[in-house]
């Protein structure tokens, strides 16, 4: 098993059933109560999954969040190449803007000011949101040309 940094874990495999729980639970909380002041702890007394189970997976709350936040937007804001660049980079970005609800855009904004701080989340960050972006965008440059995408 891997974990948010890609790397490799012993033990038992979180189901994702469990998963998908700590996810929502993250979120959820950080919602009501803020995401500065969520906690491992109050994860795993929310969600009912061990804490010691939810520190396998994530080092900290912020990567909860910023994991659950990732998923909650992947639906929205997956890679839709178009016939050109310019295309592709708009629908991208009005992706994004759509999946940014003022909840959403108040975990961003803690997670990527979190991340300044916290070498593992900037890790995570980079790792789950911007370098698979940007490998998607080189594959499709590389099939089709610079400017057709």
């Amino acid at each position: 098993m891997a974990d948010a940094n890609g790397r490799r874990r012993s033990g038992r495999q979180l189901s994702d059933e469990a998963t998908q729980g700590i996810r929502t639970t993250a979120l959820r909380l950080a919602s009501e109560i803020g995401p500065q002041n969520l906690t491992m702890e109050g994860i795993a007394s929310s969600s009912g999954v061990a804490k010691t189970t939810i520190y396998r997976r994530w080092p900290n709350a912020a990567a909860v969040i910023m994991d659950a936040f990732l998923c909650d937007v992947d639906p929205i804001i997956r890679y839709r190449p178009q016939p050109q660049i310019s295309e592709t980079m708009i629908v991208a970005l009005k992706d994004f803007v759509r999946s940014l609800t003022p909840e959403r855009l108040a975990l961003l904004r803690h997670l990527i000011g979190s991340a300044q701080a916290d070498e593992e989340l900037a890790k995570a960050f980079w790792a789950n949101w911007i370098s698979p972006r940007r490998q998607e965008g080189a594959l499709c440059l590389g099939r089709r040309g610079l400017f057709q995408c």
